[in-house]
């Protein structure tokens, strides 16, 4: 019997240990997701752009960013209410997640309206035509609210670290804001991509 009890304890030690994990994974989960979108959410959109950053210039890779806004977003909500607002979201989140490589890219949600795609070793033309893939993917499809259809578009911003010579990991972010705002101010619903070899300020 004294086998057979510490087997049990042991059983019961080794459970506890799973659980825990489990709990661990799920916390940490919690503490690195949108609740909303269910998208990594901006302080992990941070770090993995942090690490990214520097692995890119340790093996001289390129690496890419898109900065993308939700056309007239704020529409949804004044017109529809927030209920609406928030299932747009979600729509273009689960586009964003069927699109970009998993394993490989990044897709979170920088706040608010916006989102961001780190791409590792993605060049700048690459990284467009990703970028126009989904801004398509997005235009083409619809979001059902009661017998309503919404269509959306998206303005996106793309930089990269071989052609824009970033010092840190802000100045990428920086890059992709710029075309962003060219793409919102030049029409929306377009990618635009930021071809500077440097930031004004650099």
């Amino acid at each position: 019997t004294s086998d057979l009890d510490s087997t049990s304890q042991f059983t019961g030690i080794f459970i506890t240990s799973i659980k825990n994990a489990l709990i661990h994974k799920r916390t940490e989960k919690l503490a690195f997701t949108d609740p909303l979108t269910e998208l990594f959410n901006h302080r992990y959109f941070q770090e993995t752009l942090s690490h990214e950053f520097t692995r890119a210039k340790r093996y001289t890779k390129p690496l890419s960013l898109m900065l993308i806004d939700i056309d007239f977003f704020k529409r949804f909500n004044d017109t529809y209410g927030h209920l609406v607002g928030d299932k747009v979201l979600r729509h273009v989140a689960t586009v964003f997640k069927k699109s970009v490589r998993e394993q490989i890219d990044t897709v979170a949600r920088y706040g608010g309206e916006e989102f961001a795609v780190i791409l590792p070793e993605t060049s700048i033309e690459g990284a467009s035509r990703f970028a126009e893939r989904i801004r398509a993917a997005v235009e083409e499809s619809r979001v059902i609210d009661e017998d309503r259809e919404l269509s959306i578009t998206l303005s996106i911003g793309v930089a990269c670290t071989k052609i824009t010579n970033c010092e840190k990991p802000s100045d990428l972010i920086e890059a992709s804001d710029l075309a962003l705002y060219k793409a919102k101010d030049t029409g929306r619903n377009r990618v635009t991509t930021f071809k500077e070899s440097r930031l004004k300020n650099a």
